[in-house]
């Protein structure tokens, strides 16, 4: 079986800058994937971004609540905090 002039042999692992072709051909492998989400995620259009927009809104309303509610709610339980007698100072 006649070898293609483009693959390596056991003679020349290496290209002529000194790197292995395995590498490079993994190396072309992950640039080509990342090239296709890329071209994915800006060619989407409104299909794709509209779903993430939900998510991330979702995600900062809860994470608000759960700041500025839950958190200081579970302090003032486990620590007993109490505001019964508490006044703003004018």
């Amino acid at each position: 079986m006649a070898e293609s002039a483009s693959a390596p042999t056991a003679a020349s692992s290496r290209n002529h800058c000194g790197i292995p072709w395995r590498l490079l051909r993994l190396a072309q492998r992950r640039l080509d994937l990342f090239g296709a989400t890329s071209v994915g995620s800006v060619c989407g259009g409104e299909a794709m971004w509209q779903p993430l927009a939900i998510a991330i809104m979702f995600g900062l309303a809860f994470s608000t609540m759960l700041t500025l509610g839950f958190v200081p709610l579970m302090y003032s339980l486990f620590f007993r905090v109490s505001f019964k007698d508490f006044t703003y100072p004018d």
